[in-house]
């Protein structure tokens, strides 16, 4: 039987599952800080029946889901921040050569 905190605890880690489905194009940063805080107040309440080792199990198994998330999502900023470097960078060479610049053949 699970107990109460336990079942708190249960219903958090569906809730990480639900947010770790949603499409990465679309990240809620929001919603998984809300989740953090319902999660770590389950886990204060928490019983840890019997029911506790397979919870410990499925949460590792979704905490190293979370985190493969965060390495792909903090390559793609890194890669936006790369794109919008260059992107200045191509625009302060356009600048150079001004509107009364002559262009060389």
């Amino acid at each position: 039987m699970t107990l109460r905190g336990d079942q708190e605890v249960a219903r958090c880690l569906d809730r990480l599952e639900q947010l770790l489905a949603t499409p990465l194009d679309a990240p809620n940063g929001q919603a998984f800080a809300d989740w953090n805080t319902a999660f770590q107040a389950a886990l204060a309440g928490a019983a840890r029946g019997p029911e506790w080792p397979a919870l410990r199990v499925r949460a590792r198994i979704l905490g190293r889901r979370l985190k493969h998330r965060e390495v792909v999502i903090r390559a793609a900023q890194a890669q936006v921040q790369r794109d919008m470097g260059q992107i200045g960078s191509g625009r302060r060479a356009l600048g150079a050569y001004g509107p009364g610049a002559r262009l060389r053949p």
